[in-house]
């Protein structure tokens, strides 16, 4: 996936964000600080848009992989490989749909903590909050202080706590 930044300047057309070594970067999301999450080959990733160094690249992804959450294997059989699709990403907390690429996308709404589980040495384990058997989509304001996700399944919409990750039915209409 190639990423575009439209500029202040009122130029028409897009900017291309060069990406050295996250190929195939999905999902973006910022939080309400400006730190933008992002998924590769279905891990976690966070970092930030930087203006370039050189014309031939005026932005830049510097970003890095703070969540090895992908399961990749081969078979003969349908893929059961899962990575991050869907991030809300919290003060504490990372709310992110883990689910399984190709197929059915059968998985589940997860929690992580908001931290670089490689700088922190966290073990590889995370907080289940609900199935998620077919897809969700999740949306944050701006300032951080409100976030809800919707599981297509069940056909309705999960306030996000913005301080703990918990999830809460809203009441369907």
């Amino acid at each position: 996936m190639i990423w575009w930044v439209i500029d202040e300047k009122g130029t028409q057309e897009g900017i291309k964000v060069f990406n050295r070594r996250a190929q195939g970067a999905e999902h973006p999301v910022f939080d309400s600080l400006g730190n933008l999450y992002c998924t590769a080959s279905g891990d976690l990733w966070k970092g930030t848009i930087q203006v370039g160094d050189f014309p031939e690249t005026p932005f830049v992804l510097f970003a890095e992989r703070i969540w090895p959450l992908a399961y990749k294997e081969t078979s003969d059989g349908n893929s059961s490989s899962l990575g991050v699709r869907e991030i809300i990403p919290l003060p504490t907390q990372i709310v992110l749909e883990l689910s399984r690429h190709g197929g059915s996308g059968w998985g589940n709404i997860v929690r992580v903590p908001n931290e670089n589980a490689y700088e922190k040495h966290l073990a590889l384990q995370w907080d289940e909050l609900e199935d998620c058997p077919s897809s969700s989509c999740s949306a944050i304001s701006p300032d951080g202080k409100h976030a809800a996700i919707y599981l297509r399944s069940s056909k309705r919409w999960f306030d996000v706590d913005i301080t703990s990750g918990d999830l809460e039915a809203l009441p369907l209409r």
